[in-house]
């Protein structure tokens, strides 16, 4: 795995969440990856950034062992399989 931080409000970060939602990973391991975007000013928002990516850096080694127990997590339900089913399900939800 390779470590990566996440704008809250990306695709990827909201399947991060509802991840943690159903206990199939911890919520710290999500918030590692997740930098906040939401009702801050923009100064706010640029101080986060660098704040998480020089904790990653400062640490490659935890960060991408961190970055490998996420994966290893996620392998099992993010799969082509669960994908094609959750697009069908949303398609037919919608119609």
């Amino acid at each position: 795995g390779v470590p990566v931080l996440l704008s809250i409000e990306s695709g990827l970060a909201e399947y991060l969440l509802d991840a943690v939602s159903k206990s199939i990973i911890a919520n710290d391991m999500a918030e590692k990856c997740l930098a906040n975007v939401l009702y801050q000013s923009s100064d706010d928002i640029s101080d986060d950034w660098v704040a998480r990516m020089s904790s990653s850096l400062s640490d490659r080694q935890a960060s991408f062992a961190r970055a490998q127990t996420l994966r290893a997590a996620l392998k099992p339900v993010m799969t082509w399989g669960n994908a094609a089913r959750d697009l069908l399900n949303a398609i037919e939800n919608s119609l």
